[in-house]
Formats: C-alpha cells, sequence, structure tokens
C-alpha cells in the first residue's frame, strides 16, 4: 500500500493495496525480503515509498 501522503495516489487512488498469498510461510518470506531490495529501475533520485507488510489468513 502506498502512505497516506504519497503523490502516487493522486494518480493509483490513495486507496490502493495489492495482496499476494503464497503457498507458505517460507516462500512469503523469502519474496518480502527480495521486494524490501531497491531494485536497478529506480533513479538514483527516486525514493519508493510503498508500504509492504506480512499478513497471514
Amino acid at each position: 500500500m502506498l502512505p497516506p501522503d504519497d503523490c502516487l495516489g493522486n494518480i493509483i487512488g490513495s486507496d490502493w493495496s495489492k495482496q499476494k498469498w503464497f503457498e507458505s510461510e517460507e516462500k512469503r518470506d523469502v519474496a518480502f525480503e527480495n521486494m524490501k531490495i531497491r531494485h536497478g529501475y529506480y533513479r538514483k533520485t527516486d525514493s519508493p515509498t510503498q508500504i509492504i507488510e506480512k499478513i497471514s489468513r
């Protein structure tokens, strides 16, 4: 999800969120760590502000 004051919310909506379910907690945890990495497609001046959280059913 996005922080409340994120300007991207003006484009995609302030209530945007996305969930993805995994077969196991272990696979979820690996994906979670990978999502926290600053990927190479960001410009050096970009500061990603997405909020990622682990959730369980």
